[in-house]
């Protein structure tokens, strides 16, 4: 993994709530599954590196979104 900053991780795990809020919640969907899982996948491995950096709201560690109606 290149040089990661915790702006950039900060960013990420934005982007990861918003994407999810959109598919959970709003029933739509901005990118693929394979294009959020690789999202996920990267903010999951900053996380174990710099495990400091973790944010209680990081869809990481935890269920994500509400159900649609």
């Amino acid at each position: 993994m290149a040089r990661v900053t915790r702006v950039y991780y900060n960013q990420l795990i934005n982007k990861l709530l918003f994407h999810s809020k959109q598919y959970y919640e709003e029933n739509e969907s901005e990118i693929s599954d394979a294009e959020f899982d690789a999202l996920f996948a990267q903010a999951k491995a900053i996380e174990q590196k710099r495990p400091e950096w973790w944010r209680e709201d990081s869809p990481v560690e935890n269920v994500m979104g509400n159900p649609s109606s």
